[in-house]
């Protein structure tokens, strides 16, 4: 097992990118604690380091092509490198937006470029191709959870305190972005490449790894345990997916948050 690493040391990037996406698609908020668990604070504790080496590379909504250096630009001048910073993160934003107002419907990039305000070339003159664009929104949602996680890491010591918020966490900004709802459940990655299923799925496996990690720092840290962690974390994970998917297919009627509450209760029995 790779050795751990303190995530006190990992640190979301934050850009001008960030702030943007998550005034247009939604800034994910930690859940206030529940259970005996409580707010906690003390010494970061470590997570996964294959985990933490893979995540939260890049800025949000932020793709391989976007330029690094748009903080060194004036703020009175408009360079041609934060002009399409600016365009980037506006197509991806109309993007997120058609797939929350579009359920079940096909993204075109003829539509796209309609939203937007632009023609169907500009679009390409951004994003090589349709794949990259959604490619970006999962980059977005994988860099924006996996900060928070490590967030409520640093600032809880109780294991079921800490599973109970990133639970929290991951069905909130569910029901915050909708649209990415649909990439995250596979509805609107029909006809596209099966890399985007991979990525996806890369980071859904992240997620439990998270998870799976908590529930075995649990058992160094408090001398509780349960007997197949991997098992229980996968659940947790499934649970997730599940509400999830059923948000998806009522066309975004019923909340993932609904009674949580009440489901936590029973889940937590499991740790016990």
């Amino acid at each position: 097992m790779t050795k751990p690493v303190n995530p006190a040391k990992t640190t979301t990037p934050q850009t001008n990118a960030v702030a943007v996406a998550e005034t247009a698609l939604g800034k994910p908020q930690s859940s206030p604690s529940a259970g005996n668990g409580g707010v906690e604070t003390g010494t970061a504790e470590t997570c996964p380091a294959n985990v933490r080496s893979q995540a939260i590379k890049t800025t949000a909504l932020k793709t391989q092509a976007m330029p690094t250096e748009q903080s060194q630009t004036s703020p009175t001048e408009a360079s041609p490198s934060s002009r399409s910073l600016q365009r980037k993160e506006e197509i991806l934003q109309a993007l997120a937006a058609m797939l929350e107002q579009s359920p079940g419907q096909r993204i075109t990039t003829a539509a796209l470029a309609q939203k937007v305000g632009v023609s169907e070339p500009a679009l390409y003159r951004h994003f090589p191709s349709k794949a990259r664009m959604f490619e970006g929104l999962i980059e977005f949602i994988e860099t924006t959870l996996l900060g928070k996680i490590d967030s409520i890491i640093q600032q809880h010591k109780s294991a079921e305190t800490r599973l109970k918020l990133i639970v929290q966490l991951v069905l909130g900004f569910a029901e915050r972005n909708p649209g990415m709802c649909r990439i995250l459940t596979g509805d609107a990655l029909h006809g596209e490449q099966e890399r985007l299923r991979e990525r996806v799925q890369q980071l859904l496996d992240k997620l439990e790894q998270q998870l799976r990690w908590c529930l075995r720092e649990r058992k160094l840290r408090e001398g509780k345990g349960v007997s197949d962690e991997a098992a229980l974390a996968n659940a947790l994970l499934a649970y997730c997916e599940g509400k999830i998917q059923q948000f998806v297919r009522s066309g975004f009627t019923l909340h993932p948050t609904d009674h949580m509450d009440a489901q936590w209760q029973l889940m937590r029995l499991a740790f016990h």
